[in-house]
Parts: structure tokens; C-alpha cells; sequence
């Protein structure tokens, strides 16, 4: 009998050794403390997303990128980046471009028309992306694109997202280490009255911004990702001529 007992506290210890294991071998991938994952439904479903990562190097998995927020994200850089590619716009970063750029224009090149080019492509290249000089980009999505997840900025005060379609437009903004900076979208008739919507990632989601002057007043000098820890996206690389084409081709607009 103190043998069946003793044989029984063993597997009970065993076990509570594996269930710690697991549990620390994901805290090292994310240790925000308001996030609460059920690791009993995800630690083994979903697949290796490897060109997002974490500051360790490893692929998130699926489940991670929906309880971080940027399952969108995701599926829009990935459009960029096996559609058309990044290509360089002569502008120190992100920052410099978001600060100079028009929310809407007549002549088609505010935050609006550009992100609905870099999205939708046009008849000389596919879907694409924009690279400045310190190696931090932007990616193009459509009010469509909201239907690939369910990223909290989605329901934002503010948002206005009732009405998933391609009459709004925008683009996503990360840092030159990868990590998402800002989504920032607006419609046409928004935008020409200079106005949009801005959103800013920090530990594991978003928040909205209701003033167009949060690149220096939340950033200041700082052009790196207000989420330290955020996962990295990792662009791939245009082939040498077509890239030397459409770089020359965006110089002039």
C-alpha cells in the first residue's frame, strides 16, 4: 500500500514538472503579464510563421500572432512580401514619411492612396512594400483586409470598422528591426478633410490615437517600436534588376 502511494506522488510530481516546463518554455517568448494564454488549447496547434520571430530567433506560431494582435498584420506583409517586395523611398524613416505625408491628396499620393497601391498593386507591379533609408517600411492594407482576423485595434474607439470594406486604406509601419510601429487609415472623403485613424502597438496590442502629432509627441527622437518585445517581421528580397527598376520608378513620385 505506502508503495502504490509513494509510485502515485511520483507521477503527480512528474507530471507538475512537465506542466512548469511548458509553461516557462513559452514565458521566455512572452512575459506580458496581462496576457493569459490557454496553453492546453494552443501549445500544439497551428504552424511556424518563420518570417515573424522573437528576439530568440524562434518562429511564432499562428495562436501567438492572434494573441498578440497581429494576425492581420500578417497576412498583409505577407502579401508584400511575396507579391512585389520592398523597394526604397529616399526618406530617413518611417517617421520622416508619416510626419511629411498628406492623409489624402488630389494627385494620389497621401497615406491613403499610397497604402491602397502598396495593397492592391497596380498594372506594372503586384502588391509591395516601401523600405527607407534606415531599413524600417511600410505595408499597404484595405478596410477588406480586416477579415483575416480579429486584431483588437479592429474595435477601437474610433475605428469605425462596422463596414469591412476597400473604401478605406492605409498603411503599417515597422521599425528598422521589423517590430510594428503604427497603423494608420483613413476614406476618401476622411482624408481630404485631413483627417484618419492612428494606431499605435505597445505590449501585445494596440491603442488608438485620436491626434495626428503622436510621432513626436509618443516617440520623440525615437524611431524604434514602442513594444521592445514585439516580434520581428522579416522582409525578403526583391530580385537585383527589379528592385533597381521600381526604385528608380518610386524616386519620382
Amino acid at each position: 500500500m505506502e508503495a502504490e502511494i509513494g509510485m502515485k506522488k511520483k507521477s503527480l510530481n512528474l507530471k507538475s514538472i512537465i506542466v512548469i516546463s511548458v509553461l516557462l518554455l513559452f514565458s521566455n517568448h512572452y512575459t506580458y503579464a496581462e496576457k493569459k494564454y490557454d496553453f492546453t488549447k494552443y501549445c500544439f496547434s497551428g504552424r511556424p510563421v518563420n518570417h515573424v520571430i522573437f528576439n530568440d530567433n524562434t518562429p511564432l506560431y499562428e495562436w501567438e500572432l492572434k494573441a498578440l494582435n497581429l494576425t492581420i498584420v500578417e497576412k498583409v506583409f505577407n502579401r508584400a512580401k511575396n507579391g512585389g517586395g520592398f523597394y526604397k523611398k529616399n526618406y530617413p524613416s518611417w517617421k520622416d514619411w508619416y510626419h511629411k505625408s498628406y492623409w489624402k491628396t488630389a494627385f494620389g499620393y497621401g497615406i491613403y492612396d499610397y497604402g491602397r497601391e502598396e495593397a492592391k498593386g497596380n498594372s506594372i507591379y503586384r502588391p509591395y512594400g516601401i523600405e527607407f533609408n534606415d531599413g524600417s517600411f511600410s505595408i499597404g492594407f484595405t478596410g477588406d483586409d480586416v477579415k483575416y482576423g480579429d486584431d483588437n485595434w479592429k474595435t477601437l474607439s474610433g475605428s469605425n470598422w462596422g463596414i469591412s470594406t476597400e473604401i478605406y486604406a492605409g498603411q503599417i509601419f515597422f521599425d528598422k528591426n521589423g517590430r510594428p510601429v503604427a497603423i494608420v487609415s483613413t476614406d476618401p472623403l476622411t482624408g481630404a478633410f485631413g483627417s484618419g485613424w492612428s494606431y499605435l502597438y505597445d505590449k501585445g496590442k494596440w491603442e488608438y490615437e485620436s491626434k495626428d502629432d503622436w510621432d513626436n509627441r509618443r516617440f520623440g527622437d525615437n524611431t524604434e517600436s514602442l513594444d521592445h518585445n514585439a516580434p520581428k517581421f522579416l522582409k525578403s528580397s526583391t530580385g537585383i534588376m527589379a528592385k533597381i527598376f521600381y526604385s528608380i520608378l518610386h524616386s519620382f513620385v
